[in-house]
């Protein structure tokens, strides 16, 4: 390395290769090694707590107190086992894309370099004939990679096309504008080798910055991200873990919608068992990125999984990187798709039956004050900085959530008769 300028960003912190927190750090030397001495330092000292049950966890004593005693017993800690055995069963990624998004031959690169080879890997292109993807993936030769055609827009078409084509068990998505780690498939598979009942229908993972480069990059972690924390969650309407999963992980903290709230993760990383995905329809087509509705097409699938009975976990050692938007208008429309997104799920579920209404009906109140409120858990990273017009464009999108909803139904009643008179005629 070479000196120059003081540099920023995001780093997140590992025990032997397992995510245990996320740091935010300024004015790193630019030359090694004292930029990694800070690192480490810096970790030790902000992330003691997670540390400490890391290493207790795994049997490793601390003998001495604060950054240097932490460090210490960091060193003696044994690799932890990323293998899964020689017989690894066939697992499908399914990458949507509209073919505008240069990143997309990284994140298909990044999935041939996984520690997890038996994969297959689908290219959903979204527009067929007119989009990038041809020439984003030239000259990439690999028999794992598919590209599939999919001309009915939407994200939710995009993936349904995705999961139709898969032929393993188990089908994981992500995005176009992602960087899966390189342990990213393994750790999502352990999740559901960890449950040979196969109670487990779904599993989400950590998402973290790709880049910190811009203010409005730095304002989306403000708004909340997608980060949903350090420690493994398990999402289902019981009141307690089942015991057959009791070594999987612990209830998650539900929040006051769950599960139709963002709680459960991020549609950037996740992956079902292919059959109980398939069994409750996929995605809706009527909701997500491309449709009327703006987005709501992941949080919808995660309460949908839950309300049929299955459970879903949420496994931080599963990592992806994600590449937040780097300008005002862009950031904008983000944060009015994920307004409207949550409201479209909320008022679908709502409308759907009397006990769904009920128990969303119930928690509104305490919902209003989660959004309103500068001292709820969903506005807690917001510094003084944030601006207020940011809050006050998702909340139009959560506004207007409910009539994109409703317009979203009549269209598909309006075309479903259409179809009726034609096949009449």
């Amino acid at each position: 390395m070479t000196d120059g300028p003081p540099q920023r960003g995001s780093v997140v912190a590992r025990l032997r290769g397992i995510p245990v927190g996320s740091i935010q750090v300024s004015d790193l030397p630019p030359a090694e090694p004292a930029r990694s001495d800070l690192l480490r330092r810096a970790a030790a000292r902000e992330l003691s707590d997670s540390l400490q049950h890391h290493l207790r966890a795994a049997g490793v004593a601390i003998d001495e107190a604060g950054p240097a005693g932490l460090l210490a017993a960091a060193e003696r800690l044994p690799s932890a086992p990323r293998g899964l055995g020689l017989d690894l069963p066939l697992v499908t990624v399914v990458i949507c894309t509209l073919g505008t998004e240069p990143r997309l031959r990284g994140v298909v690169e990044a999935l041939l370099r996984q520690t997890y080879g038996h994969l297959e890997i689908l290219v959903v292109d979204n527009n067929p004939g007119r989009s990038g993807v041809p020439t984003y993936l030239n000259g990439l030769q690999d028999p794992r990679v598919r590209v599939i055609d999919e001309p009915r827009r939407g994200a939710s078409n995009a993936r349904n096309a995705g999961l139709r084509a898969s032929r393993s068990a188990i089908t994981l998505f992500t995005d176009d504008d992602t960087l899966p780690d390189r342990h990213w498939v393994s750790e999502m598979i352990k999740v559901f080798e960890e449950d040979p009942q196969e109670l487990i229908g779904g599993v989400t993972g950590l998402v973290t910055p790709g880049s910190l480069h811009t203010w409005h990059q730095t304002l989306f972690e403000e708004f909340g991200s997608f980060d949903k924390g350090y420690g493994r969650a398990i999402w289902t309407l019981a009141s307690v873990v089942p015991p057959e999963i009791a070594a999987v992980g612990a209830l998650g903290s539900k929040g006051v919608l769950f599960p139709y709230g963002g709680d459960v993760g991020s549609g950037n990383n996740m992956g079902f068992r292919t059959a109980r995905l398939r069994a409750i329809g996929g995605f809706d087509p009527d909701l997500g990125p491309g449709t009327v509705t703006r987005g709501g097409e992941d949080l919808d699938v995660y309460a949908a999984m839950i309300n049929a009975g299955d459970i879903m976990v949420y496994a931080p050692t599963a990592l992806v990187r994600h590449f937040h938007r780097a300008d005002a208008d862009s950031l904008n429309r983000q944060l009015y798709d994920y307004g409207a997104g949550m409201a479209v799920v909320v008022t679908k579920h709502l409308l759907r039956s009397p006990r769904e209404a009920a128990r969303i009906i119930r928690n509104l109140p305490k919902a209003v004050h989660v959004l309103f409120s500068a001292n709820s858990y969903k506005n807690a990273r917001k510094t003084s900085d944030y601006p207020r017009s940011l809050t006050i464009t998702e909340l139009k999108g959560y506004a207007v959530g409910p009539i994109l909803y409703i317009r979203a139904v009549a269209r598909k009643r309006s075309a479903y008769r259409r179809g009726r008179r034609a096949t009449s005629d």
